[in-house]
């Protein structure tokens, strides 16, 4: 499992990502990063089982390459869409068997647009999220302290920050061994025209806040 939290923003969307990878009995496989995105504005962040998000990620890409010069093409507008009839697809391939993954889909849109955020489900399910949410087993722990910490007034930063403490002390205290690893965050600033990573100096803020973080 994991810990991914997403938020809209004053100033855009952010998504931030814990990166421990563990076997379904706890064993620790190794750290990656679980943010990423195959088209321009467009970032995924995952929850649940690696080799399905994997499977996932090359069915998306494979169609993205065969409809690339159709009028059928992937596109911002069409994206959610699109990812939702891969988890149908995927869930027809195993006989209508639930299985364990859940992606949350930021978009960004130059030219004055506004970034959104929303989370697409195993059973091809769109919800937008126009404030706040985690996904992941990790999210037991750390919707209670968003919910009485989040406003509509907070930034990027501010939430990044936010979810990075999370993140760091749900893994030093042990509450949950899926979630651990250095956090990534990626930030889809409304108006800009690709997704950013915080600069070396907000790391180490982030950083500092972790070791006084108390919930």
């Amino acid at each position: 499992m994991t810990l991914v939290l997403g938020a809209r923003c004053a100033d855009g969307v952010v998504i931030v990502g814990d990166r421990k990878i563990t076997a379904t009995v706890g064993t620790v496989l190794g750290y990656e990063i679980k943010l990423g995105g195959i088209f321009r504005n467009i970032t995924f962040g995952y929850a649940g089982a690696v080799h399905i998000y994997k499977v996932f990620e090359r069915y998306v890409a494979g169609d993205f390459i065969i409809c690339r010069d159709l009028p059928d093409k992937y596109t911002s507008e069409n994206i959610l869409q699109k990812i939702a009839s891969t988890m149908s697809a995927l869930l027809e391939a195993r006989s209508n068997q639930s299985f364990d993954l859940t992606v949350l889909v930021g978009r960004q849109f130059p030219n004055n647009g506004k970034s959104d955020l929303h989370i697409v489900d195993f059973r091809g399910k769109v919800y937008p999220i126009v404030d706040c949410k985690t996904i992941g087993k990790g999210g037991s722990y750390a919707n209670p302290v968003i919910e009485h910490k989040w406003n509509r007034d907070m930034s990027m930063k501010e939430f990044a920050n936010l979810s990075y403490c999370l993140i760091k002390y749900i893994e030093n205290r042990n509450l949950e061994q899926s979630v651990g690893g250095e956090p990534w965050v990626r930030y889809q600033k409304d108006d800009e025209d690709l997704d950013t990573e915080p600069t070396y100096d907000e790391i180490e803020e982030f950083q500092e806040s972790a070791k006084v973080f108390k919930i």
